[in-house]
């Protein structure tokens, strides 16, 4: 019921009104204080953690150097997980069911795209590494064959030199054996013939 207030010429809120509405206000406040409501009040940022460990520790590792577009996937994913996250606290409530199945999902996939993203890199590495032991090989190879070039190169002036050497001795017998033999000389018989010359050895047998 409402009170006479004196000297005001106007009723005044009873005390079981006034009641009324402190209990109102308390049924407010603690509404306010709800678990569910204050849980969702700030973003839950936990359901997010894996995934963002996940990208920290392929930026750390350079693996997006080696698979950007996958990299770039993970990013993409978990921005879409941390949107769904965000729009649910910001309206003042938790994650329906299907919100929560959907951000676990991208967290799941962003952290195969990390594993994805290793395996990439493992792939390069080995193959780099393999093309460098090719050309390690190659350079090896060029150095052989340059030693065996030379080596042929030597034994090609050795054999050059020795033919050098045989063809000169072979020059010299020939020439020593073309030079002319010295004949004897011949004694003249005859009316010319001079005094104390020498007979050949069958000149006896001419005048006979």
């Amino acid at each position: 019921m409402a009170n006479w207030v004196p000297g005001t010429g106007r009723k005044g809120i009873g005390i079981s009104a006034l009641g009324v509405v402190l209990v109102a206000a308390f049924v407010l406040v603690g509404c306010a204080d709800a678990p569910g409501q204050s849980a969702a009040s700030s973003p839950n940022d936990k359901i997010l953690q894996p995934a963002q460990q996940a990208l920290t520790q392929a930026s750390s590792q350079r693996w997006s150097d080696n698979a950007p577009a996958i990299m770039g996937s993970a990013r993409s994913r978990l921005a879409t997980a941390r949107s769904i996250v965000y729009q649910a606290a910001s309206e003042g409530r938790d994650l329906t069911n299907d919100e929560r199945e959907r951000v676990e999902a991208l967290v799941k996939a962003v952290k195969l795209d990390r594993r994805a993203a290793k395996a990439r890199g493992s792939a390069v590495d080995i193959k780099n590494r393999l093309a460098e032991l090719k050309a390690n090989q190659q350079q090896g190879a060029n150095v052989q064959d340059s030693g065996s070039a030379g080596r042929e190169t030597l034994k090609a002036a050795q054999a050059k030199r020795r033919q050098a050497v045989k063809q000169k001795s072979s020059n010299q017998q020939s020439g020593s054996s073309r030079r002319p033999q010295r004949q004897p000389p011949t004694m003249s018989t005859g009316p010319g013939a001079q005094p104390g010359a020498q007979r050949p050895a069958n000149a006896g047998g001419i005048g006979r």
